[in-house]
């Protein structure tokens, strides 16, 4: 039985959503949205969403030859995110080149890979992190080598992503890095990564060299980010969907697309994503594979995350059993009871526990970091 699930994945407002067209579309209709748009806000006073959009904006009223009192300062963020994004690709180039050298294989996830691989200027899309994904049997040697090049571990959480964990490390100016890679138990399927390496592929951009996802599964990602977590900004997310669509949109497999979903329980950001998407940019996305995702049924796990997730106290047993079901998807096992020696050994090795017994030890520290800032409005 599913659960009356109409959660929509973004509260974009009127202004957010004309503005994403000023951005995306072409023609006439760009014109048409960009009069609405800045007769009714305060373009030096926006939302962080609306700000992550400007160079994307500069770009796309220039193309469109647009003569504007705001275009010289639109002008100005645009060359600012350009010097600030060369920098940090600078950075992961670095990062990825020695991690090659010392034979550790990258898939290049997330902000880096969207700006290189689907935008036409790497000024048009905001780089917050850096994420990649390795081999799980490399993940202790990966580990280890970032520590040398002084990025120090910081936290592990189970970060929603199309393999369900991710080690957060931080380096002395405060950037980000996450590595992503499922844990390798028995319990736990083999080939839950390995598809994701047979289809990835290799890139050279400038002086860097990695792997990146085939267009099927970034799209997969982007929606997958874009709800309900809202790892990455709303109005963000909605870019990189049109982006990868305007550029790579014949080369996405909807029916593997639609197959992954299911087989790995994700299918509520399908339905909650690429129909809006299709509503404010009119994407013409093939209607029988919008009818498709509609009509696809919603597993028991997906029904329960979607509860635990829009409580209003999102407590220490909410994050634990969000941890619970990703390693659910990762034995491809929704609907099982609860296995605690298997579930205590992937907390083990999510944590890098050294014993299994230290597993209740960490569940209570955690429960108690958590319950601290409760106690102190009591």
């Amino acid at each position: 039985m599913n659960l009356n699930l109409k959660f929509q994945p973004c509260s974009l407002t009127h202004e957010q959503k004309l503005l994403l067209r000023v951005c995306l579309l072409q023609g006439e209709d760009v014109l048409k949205a960009w009069q609405q748009w800045v007769t009714t806000v305060d373009i030096n006073n926006l939302d962080s969403d609306s700000n992550s959009l400007l160079p994307l904006l500069y770009r796309n009223l220039s193309t469109h030859q647009v003569n504007h009192p705001e275009m010289a300062r639109l002008k100005g963020i645009y060359r600012s995110k350009f010097y600030k994004n060369q920098i940090l690709i600078q950075k992961i180039t670095k990062i990825l080149n020695s991690l090659r050298d010392a034979d550790i294989e990258t898939i290049l996830l997330n902000d880096v890979a969207i700006n290189l691989q689907y935008y036409p200027h790497i000024a048009l899309r905001h780089i917050y992190n850096f994420d990649l994904l390795i081999r799980t049997e490399n993940a202790s040697k990966t580990i280890n080598f970032l520590d040398r090049l002084g990025w120090k571990y910081s936290e592990n959480l189970p970060i929603r992503t199309v393999v369900g964990n991710a080690a957060i490390f931080k380096d002395e100016s405060g950037c980000r890095l996450s590595i992503h890679y499922p844990v390798a138990l028995d319990a736990i399927q083999q080939n839950v990564e390995q598809n994701f390496w047979q289809e990835a592929e290799i890139n050279q951009v400038g002086e860097m060299s990695t792997y990146l996802l085939n267009p099927t599964n970034q799209l997969l990602q982007v929606c997958l980010q874009g709800w309900p977590f809202k790892q990455v900004s709303t109005a963000i997310w909605v870019a990189d969907a049109m982006m990868i669509l305007n550029s790579s949109g014949d080369k996405i497999d909807w029916d593997k697309l639609i197959n992954q979903a299911k087989k790995r329980q994700i299918v509520l950001p399908l339905k909650n994503t690429l129909p809006l998407l299709d509503k404010i940019l009119d994407t013409s996305l093939p209607p029988a594979i919008l009818q498709e995702i509609q009509q696809l049924p919603i597993s028991k796990l997906e029904q329960k995350e979607y509860q635990i997730i829009n409580s209003k106290a999102y407590s220490f047993i909410g994050t634990f059993l969000s941890r619970y079901y990703l390693y659910s998807r990762l034995v491809s096992n929704s609907n099982a009871q609860l296995n605690l020696i298997e579930f205590t050994k992937y907390l083990q090795a999510v944590w890098s526990l050294a014993s299994f017994w230290q597993v209740p030890i960490q569940v209570v520290n955690k429960a108690i970091r958590k319950a601290k800032p409760d106690i102190f409005k009591i």
